[in-house]
């Protein structure tokens, strides 16, 4: 989803049309690997833009293009006129008002397909103004959502017995399925719970989000406990994911900034994070262990100030392509 909304925003701010190099060139990490293989996934993705009303035209090379030049390369170039509205203004006030609103409607709305729209609007809104992300923990923006403790307890007795369980759960086209899980431990970050667990169906380890789950059944089907698994090694925080191969961070903060930078590390494993002395009293030394190093370059873009010194050079390197990418993409100012 949100590959399709990066998608969506470049041709929004390229109504000409844009050529697939420059398209990988904007979302490189969407679009590695393979030319071929890339643009392929690409050519499905125009699918899915299609649907949400963004039609675009393919000109392969050498084909004459609407405004008469020649296509040099594939070209794709959307086949309608886009409709913008006037740019919203609000003070600072409002934009605080109308971003708690919008975090305690997704966080409490049933319907996925509502929860789409308002994280995408909360995702306008913050790129607008990072910094109402940064005025307190989102404990402070909305209630917790309570949907999830009436299956914490079948589903922890379920764990502690080793009884296969009988969940229904979302799917990606936005009804549900009955999935048969040998649940393996819970976890949580920042109040929600998540059940993981081995899906037969999927024949792998898979996470399900208890504030997610439409019913669950205990069975009486009892199965073998995995001797190698281990809870431990499993956590939601965004820096765990396995998007890129692991890589080792060190980073200077500035001691104002050791709070929110605790904030955002909260629930990674320990053998993770190492913090340092720094002779300057004013800086503290960081060392982080990620599999997704964008996650820690969204934090340092929405918290400007809190990071002094990134490295080494090609993660230094890696940042700055990052910011790149986010202002060619959204026609941010330097």
């Amino acid at each position: 989803m949100e590959r399709l909304g990066c998608l969506y925003l470049t041709f929004l701010n390229h109504p000409n049309g844009l050529s697939f190099s420059k398209i990988r060139d904007n979302l490189a990490p969407a679009y590695s690997g393979d030319p071929e293989s890339a643009r392929r996934k690409f050519e499905r993705d125009k699918d899915e833009l299609r649907l949400l009303g963004l039609d675009l035209e393919h000109f392969p090379d050498g084909q004459a293009l609407p405004n008469g030049n020649l296509a040099r390369g594939h070209i794709y170039v959307p086949r309608n006129e886009f409709e913008k509205l006037p740019d919203l203004k609000m003070s600072a006030e409002e934009a605080s008002a109308l971003s708690a609103v919008l975090l305690y409607a997704i966080e409490n709305t049933k319907d996925e397909r509502n929860a789409e729209l308002y994280r995408s609007a909360a995702t306008k809104l913050l790129y607008r103004d990072p910094s109402l992300l940064s005025r307190g923990s989102s404990q402070d923006f909305w209630a917790p959502s309570e949907s999830f403790v009436d299956h914490l307890a079948p589903i922890r007795s379920a764990i502690r017995k080793r009884l296969l369980l009988e969940i229904e759960y979302p799917d990606k086209e936005l009804g549900s399925s009955i999935r048969l899980v040998e649940g393996r431990g819970l976890i949580s970050h920042r109040g929600r719970w998540c059940l993981v667990g081995f899906a037969r169906d999927a024949n792998a380890i898979r996470y399900f989000y208890l504030d997610r789950i439409v019913s669950v059944n205990v069975t009486k089907t009892q199965f073998r406990a995995d001797p190698r698994f281990n809870i431990k090694e499993h956590t939601l925080h965004p820096l765990t994911l396995s998007i890129h191969e692991a890589a080792v961070i060190d980073l200077l903060l500035h001691e104002e900034g050791k709070e929110a930078m605790v904030d955002f590390l909260s629930g990674i494993p320990d053998n993770r994070v190492k913090f340092g002395n720094e002779k300057n009293a004013a800086r503290i030394q960081l060392r982080i262990k990620t599999t997704n190093k964008e996650a820690l370059f969204s934090f340092m873009f929405r918290n400007p100030g809190v990071v002094v010194q990134i490295g080494p050079e090609d993660i230094r390197k890696d940042y700055l392509n990052y910011i790149a990418r986010i202002r060619s993409q959204y026609g941010a100012n330097p």
